[in-house]
């Protein structure tokens, strides 16, 4: 199976001190990453470098076999139209409605009214919000929010999906609904997601492979069933243990 993201010895420093530092990993193409770690750890910079955001000051990012480290400005935003982004506070627009939300990138990209209406309403209908498309954002739910910026993420038909804290605002209930519609839509289509997250509990219940960071290195890395069941470093043992995954004297039982 091939990769979707190659990341090699990628080092991003905001001044003298480094956010993230030698970091190395690999996603299969299909697979969902939920990266992991406290406040801090790096994973926001970690996301950013993934989208060409933050340019790294040492290292590569292929995404889709492409480099995107290097690449110009003009590059980079052609590469940007195959990369979808979630975010944290949903980043709509309070005076457009929910269809003209989901299409805004089709109309940047030129694409005619007819066409990306007819694409906004099959995008709607999957998230389970077709009637809604006249609706403005002030009006609806945080969870229905989210899923309209799930709809906008995928109107190009990205072959990567980033998730930047993206069930974080959202009450427990609400987050596992939006997690069941990302896993679908990770089935269904296939599509790579990556998310960052902070909290345990998302992070098993979508991902494939887990990477932990911590002070903006890997501590460690594998799939999630590994990691929850036997993690090995201490930063993932503390964050297990608070999200009650893990009892009080785990430390005894498991390898440092």
């Amino acid at each position: 199976m091939s990769n979707i993201i190659e990341v090699s010895n990628l080092t991003r420093r905001f001044g003298e001190k480094p956010a993230v530092k030698n970091i190395s990993f690999a996603l299969a193409r299909g697979d969902v990453l939920a990266i992991i770690g406290r406040s801090g750890a790096g994973k926001s910079t970690l996301l950013r470098c993934l989208n060409g955001l933050e340019r790294p000051d040492t290292g590569t990012v292929v995404i889709d076999g492409e480099t995107i480290t290097g690449r110009s400005e003009r590059q980079l935003r052609a590469i940007r139209q195959r990369i979808g982004m979630i975010f944290q506070h949903f980043n709509l627009l309070s005076a457009k409605t929910v269809l003209e939300n989901v299409t805004l990138p089709l109309k940047l990209a030129g694409v005619s009214r007819a066409e990306r209406e007819r694409r906004g309403e099959e995008l709607l209908e999957m998230v389970g919000l077709a009637d809604r498309a006249k609706t403005y954002p002030a009006r609806l739910s945080g969870g229905q929010m989210q899923r309209v910026g799930i709809a906008r993420a995928l109107s190009r038909d990205p072959v990567l999906l980033l998730c930047d804290e993206a069930t974080s605002a959202l009450d427990p209930e609400t987050t596992l609904s939006v997690l069941e519609l990302l896993r679908r839509i990770n089935k269904q289509f296939g599509l790579s997601i990556v998310l960052i997250t902070h909290e345990m509990n998302v992070a098993r219940q979508i991902a494939d492979q887990v990477l932990v960071l911590a002070n903006g290195t890997i501590v460690e890395d594998g799939t999630t069933q590994s990691i929850f069941r036997n993690p090995r470093s201490e930063d993932a043992r503390l964050m297990l243990r608070a999200a009650g995954f893990l009892p009080e004297d785990a430390h005894v039982r498991l390898p440092v």
